[in-house]
């Protein structure tokens, strides 16, 4: 649920900057709020990107944890300790009908 609120803060805090940088481009008489509003966004897009930094640290706690027990995670799949004589054996076999 935090994460979730967190994430909202971000996305709020990078709408402040845009509004911050939309009034000093084009709204120059307004131009004391534009500081203000890129302080209070970057705060909060600095509070969201602690929050996911913190919440990714944990993860790779756990999977340093129970690495082990997770087993091969590569895209082919776990290597066979014999697959480049697997291979050969079978290009031979098919080459040679």
């Amino acid at each position: 649920m935090v994460n979730r609120i967190l994430s909202i803060v971000g996305w709020i805090g990078t709408g402040l900057v845009l509004v911050a940088v939309a009034i000093r481009f084009g709204y120059p008489a307004k131009e004391q709020w534009a500081y203000y509003l890129a302080w209070a966004g970057l705060v909060c897009v600095l509070a969201y990107s602690l929050a996911v930094a913190r919440s990714r640290q944990g993860v790779s706690r756990r999977q340093a944890r129970y690495g082990t027990l997770a087993g091969d995670q590569r895209p082919g799949g776990p290597r066979h300790p014999d697959r480049d004589q697997l291979h050969r054996r079978a290009s031979r076999t098919s080459a040679g009908t």
